[in-house]
């Protein structure tokens, strides 16, 4: 790191986001206020967990109370699973206002990247604990501080049987992916504003897509959870494998057309999402060891080997999980691989966009127009 000063709270620096995505406004609060915002901001985020825990746990267990004759088996299969989509579309645009209102966010990417990693939480806690979790989240954390080791068992004894659940679930998936390819509100305001201007002006009207649910952030956070449904749940139920293999393949398929060809060019953070998406992914395992920890010793009471076995397994992803998040620096190159990409001569990326803010142009141009005004009142006192 660069040090300017050999005091280090004098200068605070941080990677800058693309020019056209620095949101200036913000940087203008004071520090103090803006923590303040952000301790606000917190509690209005974890209340919303609190809002939507008995929402959902009504949702995924009314199938049975609704009687459609003789549609009840498919009804049976689906109809949780889509009420429970149908309420967690509506996150990524909550909590995305909790962020613009409350945290000083630099840049759109940045708002994105903290909607990854909430919409994740809250994607964990609502589709894979919500079996576990019941209709109290604060009772299970009681019991879980005065027993630690029972998340063995609230895991073990409930996920197994809730497999169907989170296959229909993984089904599902494919029909939203053929409704994204379609972009139809893309395509609705095409149609609008073509009346109103051309074609191009139109086009670029229609751009981007809904950055709420179809932003970096929300698509990461669902890549993730369905991943975590994947590995969680393929050794109880094996039929989960294949499932979400024809949900990725979708996924590339769908996502590899519209990204290219579709839709326009989005800012990146330089590796910020898919790091943070290899550390879901280990939070994926750890849950997965555990459920299978609480399994095997649930079925296996008379012979505890398997459990004195797989139990080292949690050491092991305790020290990977560090080792990711503190031994491997991703956001600065090695000496040895800037050597060798220097080296190569590869040209060096540019935008050719510049850090100037918006205001200040405003305030050039009318300075710039009053200079001129002034010049002229001489000319003319002159003559």
């Amino acid at each position: 790191d660069v040090r300017y000063t050999a005091n280090r709270r004098r200068w605070v620096t941080s990677f800058p986001p693309e020019p056209a995505e620095v949101r200036w406004a913000t940087l203008a609060e004071e520090p103090t206020f803006a923590t303040g915002k952000a301790l606000v901001g917190l509690a209005a985020t974890v209340s919303i967990i609190a809002f939507f825990m008995p929402i959902c746990t009504f949702i995924t267990t009314s199938g049975r109370s609704v009687q459609v004759g003789p549609l009840q088996p498919i009804w049976l299969a689906y109809a949780p699973t889509i009420g429970l989509l149908i309420m967690l579309s509506f996150l990524p645009t909550i909590l995305l206002a909790i962020f613009s209102i409350f945290y000083t966010m630099k840049s759109d990417s940045e708002a994105q990247h903290k909607l990854q990693v909430w919409y994740y939480i809250f994607q964990l806690i609502f589709v894979i604990l919500v079996t576990a979790i019941g209709n109290s989240l604060i009772d299970q954390a009681r019991k879980l501080g005065e027993s630690p080791l029972s998340v063995f068992e609230m895991l073990g004894g409930s996920l197994p049987s809730a497999t169907h659940f989170y296959m229909t679930y993984l089904v599902l998936e494919w029909a939203a992916l053929g409704i994204q390819s379609l972009r139809i509100m893309n395509l609705v305001k095409f149609l609008l504003f073509r009346t109103l201007f051309g074609e191009e002006e139109a086009r670029e009207m229609a751009e981007p897509e809904n950055q709420d649910s179809d932003g970096m952030g929300g698509r990461y956070a669902n890549f993730a959870i369905s991943m975590t449904v994947a590995i969680i749940f393929s050794p109880l139920a094996p039929l989960v494998a294949p499932l979400a293999f024809v949900s990725f393949a979708l996924r590339r398929l769908v996502y590899g057309y519209l990204i290219v060809f579709a839709e326009t060019k989005k800012p990146d953070l330089g590796g910020s999402f898919w790091a943070t998406h290899m550390h879901q992914l280990q939070t994926a395992t750890v849950l997965q060891c555990i459920l299978m920890i609480g399994v095997l010793s649930a079925r296996c009471k008379a012979n505890r080997w398997p459990v004195l076995v797989a139990a080292p397994c949690l050491v092991f992803l305790a020290w990977a999980f560090q080792h990711l998040g503190t031994s491997l620096d991703w956001r600065r190159l090695p000496l040895d691989e800037v050597v060798a990409y220097e080296a190569e001569g590869a040209p060096a990326r540019s935008t050719e966009e510049v850090y100037v803010q918006p205001e200040l142009l405003d305030a050039a141009a009318s300075s710039g127009k009053r200079s001129v005004a002034s010049v002229e009142d001489i000319d003319l006192e002159q003559e």
